[in-house]
């Protein structure tokens, strides 16, 4: 899927939901998001019918509440909830506008 549309996953799980399994694996993941610091997250807007099942839809619930501090909800579109990165001008929360490795690309010396 990634060749056909171009979008590389930077997440450290295929699925988030199934691999996020023990209470580390979502500290994991919640601090993995947080040092990477992408500009935007893309939740599904809960109650849509295509955000998953009950379960799933508590889960982005809580990783939503989660987040809340670094982002803010933005807006909805086409089924999406847009969270934006929130600045702190001068705080070490500030970022630098790098959204992490291009896919493909290794980083370190050759």
């Amino acid at each position: 899927l990634p060749t056909l549309t171009g979008f590389y996953e930077r997440l450290p799980f295929q699925d988030t939901f199934f691999e996020t399994i023990t209470h580390s694996d979502f500290e994991h993941l919640v601090g993995w998001t947080v040092t990477m610091s992408p500009t935007v997250l893309l939740f599904d807007v809960p109650g849509n019918p295509l955000a998953g099942y009950r379960d799933q839809q508590r889960f982005f619930q809580r990783l939503r509440a989660a987040l809340v501090s670094p982002y803010t909800l933005m807006t909805t579109s086409d089924g999406w909830e847009v969270w934006e990165r929130t600045r702190h001008a001068g705080s070490k929360d500030a970022h630098d506008g790098h959204d992490g490795p291009v896919p493909g690309r290794r980083s370190g010396r050759l």
